[in-house]
């Protein structure tokens, strides 16, 4: 379902081949219907915290790679999301904790699992 979005009179409307696009990157939804990569770019900024907020520990979305850091993990290359992660600095709280093996974050992450299983 598209996501609605409005700031003063204008509305912008993020369709899912969109969404996928600014996830996987572009080719790999053909109906994404990016006018250019300008509304590409606008179409992340507005709407980069939902998206950010469903990414995986460890992994961001394409658009984070091409619009904020400027370089994308290359994976022919052995290239790790996490590696690139870690050396620019951009690892959550959250990360950091995981790859520190932080006990008390170890002890939540069984609950959680736990209780969803």
């Amino acid at each position: 379902m598209p996501r609605l979005r409005r700031r003063g009179h204008v509305a912008s409307v993020l369709t899912l081949p969109q969404e996928i696009e600014l996830i996987l990157g572009p080719g790999c939804c053909s109906t994404a219907d990016f006018a250019n990569d300008q509304e590409r770019r606008e179409k992340w900024r507005r709407h980069r915290d939902e998206i950010m907020a469903s990414a995986n520990d460890f992994s961001r979305p394409w658009a984070f790679w091409a619009f904020e850091v400027g370089r994308i993990p290359s994976r022919e290359n052995g290239e790790r999301e996490v590696d690139l992660l870690r050396e620019l600095n951009l690892l959550t709280a959250r990360e950091q904790a995981m790859l520190a093996g932080d006990p008390a974050f170890v002890s939540m992450l069984l609950r959680e699992r736990r209780q969803n299983a």
